[in-house]
C-alpha cells in the first residue's frame, strides 16, 4: 500500500455503510455503535468525522465531537450510542474522540497514525481555544493505550465493566479515559 495515495476527507453520508463495515470489523458485536449514530455524527460535527480513502475505497474513520471541559467526568457521558445531538457543544473547548476504527485489511501501514494526527493537527481548526483532548479505550487494548500514553495522554479514570463483549472473552474490560492537556501552540510528535 502506498500512503502517499492515502487521502483524508470528511465523511458524507454516502460514506456510511463502508463506516458500518469497518466499525463492525473492527469491534465486538456488543460495543459496536448503531447507524443513526452515525448519521447524526456526520449531520451534526461533519468537520470533526474524517475518513481516510485510498484508491475511491474508504478504510478507515475518525469522528469526534465538541464537550465543554470539565475536570469531573460523568460516566453517562461515555455510553454507548449517546446522541451528539445532544452532548456536542460548539463553543465548547475539549475535543472528545468519539470513535476511531481502521479497517483490518489496512492495518500495520501507518494509516491510524495519519488520520488521528491529521485530526489532532486540525483541533485548532475544529475547537477555538482548545483546552484538551478526551478518549476512552478498554483496558486490554494495550496497543492503542501505548500509543496514546506516547502522545502524552493520561490516564484519568477507570469506567469499570465499560466494554460489555456479550459472549465474548475477557467478556468484560473496563474503560480508561485518557485526556491530554494542550498548550497553545500545540503539535503533535511525529
Amino acid at each position: 500500500m502506498n500512503i502517499d495515495n492515502l487521502k483524508i476527507r470528511n465523511a458524507k453520508i454516502d460514506d456510511i455503510e463502508k463506516i458500518l463495515e469497518i466499525e463492525h470489523n473492527s469491534f465486538a458485536k456488543n460495543i459496536c455503535e448503531d447507524k443513526q449514530v452515525f448519521i447524526d455524527r456526520i449531520e451534526t460535527f461533519n468537520e470533526g468525522f474524517l475518513v481516510a480513502e485510498y484508491e475511491n475505497e474508504i478504510i478507515g474513520y475518525i469522528c469526534s465531537e465538541i464537550w465543554p471541559y470539565n475536570e469531573n467526568i460523568k460516566e453517562s457521558s461515555f455510553l454507548l450510542n449517546h446522541s451528539i445531538k445532544e452532548s456536542h457543544k460548539a463553543n465548547g473547548n475539549e475535543l472528545y474522540i468519539s470513535s476511531f476504527a481502521i479497517s483490518p485489511k489496512a492495518r500495520k501501514y501507518g494509516i491510524g497514525k495519519i488520520l488521528f494526527n491529521y485530526l489532532i493537527d486540525n483541533v485548532n481548526k475544529l475547537v477555538s481555544n482548545p483546552k484538551s483532548l478526551l478518549l476512552v479505550v478498554a483496558e486490554n487494548w494495550i496497543t492503542a493505550r501505548n500509543i496514546y500514553l506516547k502522545k502524552g495522554f493520561i490516564e484519568i479514570c477507570i469506567l469499570k465493566d465499560f466494554f460489555d463483549y456479550g459472549n465474548i472473552e475477557p467478556f468484560k474490560a473496563d474503560g480508561i479515559v485518557m485526556r491530554k492537556l494542550l498548550n497553545y501552540n500545540y503539535t503533535h510528535e511525529k
